[in-house]
């Protein structure tokens, strides 16, 4: 690393490099930031993966099965497991003042 003999400085001359410093040390970071990035993209690309599979590691086949908990009785085709938004015919049948617990699926 060079060094800079900041003693020839005057206060000045001081102020102003202690102001402007921080400016040029954030645009270091994002270039060594952005080369970074592209070496691991790269070595990922290299093993076959992408830089998002391995950084996140998502695997998308390890969605979970949730078993019913309420069915329709007007249509037992129709259930809902309790999870997310109600469907319309959960909302229709508690609209029209019946219980959510009425619908159980009892085993």
């Amino acid at each position: 690393m060079k060094t800079i003999d900041l003693n020839e400085l005057n206060l000045e001359e001081l102020i102003f490099l202690h102001s402007e410093l921080p400016k040029y040390i954030n645009k270091a970071r994002k270039a060594e930031k952005l080369a970074l990035k592209e070496q691991m993209e790269a070595m990922a690309a290299e093993a076959g993966f992408s830089l998002d599979e391995i950084v996140n590691n998502k695997n998308k086949t390890q969605i979970g099965f949730v078993k019913a908990k309420y069915r329709n009785p007007d249509d037992f085709n129709e259930t809902w497991s309790g999870r997310g938004k109600k469907p319309k015919w959960v909302q229709d049948f508690i609209g029209d003042k019946g219980k959510l617990e009425d619908l159980l699926i009892i085993l």
